[in-house]
């Protein structure tokens, strides 16, 4: 049988007898005409019968490649390349379903967003010093910078957390798990300014060191937005939040030599695998400054 006869039969098939709407017929239709069209243009048309698995891998790993596919478009495709086959087994024109068990695959994660020093720099620089909120605000995205801390652990930070004679502080993270994290002498001093400040309302041993109403920790919601207000305000053309002053507290540490396994552990990563995303940064930008400087590239 061929293809295209193949098509309408199971077309048929859901119209009539599972009695699927239009849109969904004509939605399984295009995905099986887009998978016969990559089947032309890799050579012919097959039978039906002649279809392998590896020719729908071929295919879906071309719709993934594509920047502008949805995931859920590829998913679907999947899912109509399954339906299609297992149709036809039923109806004995094929003695097996190469879909039997075909997994879609995943498109790779895109690489973090990462800021260079001067943009952190330029964000750093926007809060009005000579205000509590101004004081808040550049204390909390200079402890980001320094210690790599999750927004989660900043919120839950808390005064008898930190130890200044030492420069560390005792943050809980994911899994209830402790580990400390260096504070650098630039956000130290920052901390301590704002702590010192007339109107700071909350010095108690167990207290959180960024209060919001009524003494309570300020809300993630609050600190995303005010790190997003601030970037913009410095004029810098990205979504910035608490977690890419993560990143590129991880990128600068790797890029000026600090070993994988160490970062790992300052940003508490169960797996150094996930910690390894952000040596495909630093070659990333390795290869943009090649690209762009060698005169023989």
């Amino acid at each position: 049988m061929d293809l295209q006869a193949a098509r309408e039969e199971f077309l048929e098939y859901l119209k009539s007898e599972r009695r699927y709407s239009p849109r969904t017929i004509l939605s399984y239709g295009r995905d099986l005409e887009a998978f016969f069209n990559f089947l032309k243009e890799c050579g012919s048309l097959p039978a039906l019968d002649q279809v392998t698995r590896e020719m729908l891998r071929a295919f879906l790993a071309d719709s993934v490649a594509e920047k502008d596919h949805d995931p859920r478009t590829v998913a679907r495709q999947a899912s109509a390349l399954r339906s299609f086959f297992s149709f036809h087994f039923r109806r004995r024109n094929i003695s097996s379903s190469p879909a039997d068990s075909l997994v879609t695959p995943k498109r790779g994660k895109p690489l973090p967003t990462v800021l260079t020093l001067k943009e952190v720099e330029a964000i750093l620089d926007v809060p009005d010093l000579t205000t509590l909120e101004g004081l808040r605000d550049r204390a909390i995205m200079e402890l980001f910078y320094s210690t790599g801390l999750r927004v989660s652990e900043l919120v839950n930070l808390k005064h008898n957390m930190l130890d200044m004679d030492e420069n560390v502080a005792r943050v809980v993270g994911k899994g209830n798990k402790t580990r400390y994290v260096m504070l650098g002498d630039i956000a130290k001093k920052t901390l301590l300014a704002y702590f010192a400040h007339p109107e700071y309302g909350g010095s108690g041993s167990g207290e959180p060191c960024f209060p919001g109403m009524k003494g309570k920790p300020l809300t993630v919601r609050t600190i995303q937005r005010m790190i997003n207000d601030r970037a913009a305000s410095a004029g810098i053309d990205k979504h910035v939040t608490p977690h890419v002053f993560r990143h590129s507290f991880a990128t600068h540490l790797l890029d000026n030599g600090a070993d994988l396994r160490s970062v790992q552990m300052m940003l508490g990563h169960a797996s150094i695998g996930t910690t390894q995303i952000y040596t495909h940064v630093t070659i990333e930008r390795l290869k943009a400054v090649y690209d762009k400087t060698h005169p023989r590239k």
